[in-house]
């Protein structure tokens, strides 16, 4: 129970608030141009890869993407057959696009700590 709780404030803190944070000091664009357009598209497309690999997980796996709730079957259809964590992919290029769209300095800092430790958690985890 207590992985659980820890699982899911780290998770929202790592993917809620501290994005929302992060964005929130940055400004809102007066119009929106190509590069507002272009963060958009990026930011949908990775929102896109992390629901389908969330959705591979409970339809395929019989699961979730959290440790406690793995899934009961291996995931090897859609992207999984490509990529062995594509949802990190897709969060990853969905602050990308939110930090072209506001372009923000800090935002795409933000990106780089999120690929850097997800990229960590994987190969040490």
């Amino acid at each position: 129970m207590a992985k659980r709780a820890v699982f899911v404030l780290l998770f929202g803190f790592v993917l809620i608030y501290l994005p929302v944070r992060v964005f929130w000091l940055s400004h809102w664009p007066g119009t929106i141009g190509g590069l507002q357009i272009t963060g958009m598209v990026i930011g949908g497309i990775g929102a896109a890869i992390a629901f389908s690999s969330a959705a591979a997980f409970a339809f395929i796996g019989r699961g979730t993407p959290a440790p406690f709730a793995a899934p009961r079957r291996l995931v090897t259809r859609g992207l999984h057959r490509f990529v062995r964590n594509p949802m990190y992919i897709g969060v990853g290029l969905f602050f990308a696009g939110a930090a072209i769209f506001f372009q923000s300095v800090l935002g795409f800092a933000y990106v780089v700590l999120f690929v850097v430790s997800s990229h960590l958690f994987i190969r040490l985890l």
